[in-house]
């Protein structure tokens, strides 16, 4: 079930930065000022790091990678503080 989790949760993850990402590149089409136009640049391309990072920490938090769904194996996984500071971290981007 952990396997399946945490792809799922992956794809969320990816789900919500296409969404956005595509809502952001019509408002790109709409916007004529070089001054907006960058500030939206900026806003994917923050969006697609902060939130690519999330996606990516549900894999690389636990060393082996099979250390997520076989508990009883030998390896190491960050402190839980480091995720869920950092997911509320990139939920806040995603306002």
């Amino acid at each position: 079930m952990v396997r399946i989790y945490t792809a799922a949760g992956t794809l969320a993850v990816c789900a919500s930065i296409w969404s956005k990402t595509s809502f952001a590149l019509t408002i790109l089409r709409l916007t004529k000022g070089t001054g907006l136009r960058n500030v939206v640049w900026f806003l994917i391309i923050s969006l697609n790091v902060f939130m690519g990072l999330t996606g990516l920490f549900n894999y690389i938090h636990c060393w082996p990678v099979n250390k997520l769904w076989d508990f009883a194996a030998e390896g190491t996984c960050w402190p839980v503080d480091i995720l869920i500071n950092y997911d509320i971290f990139s939920a806040g981007k995603l306002c």
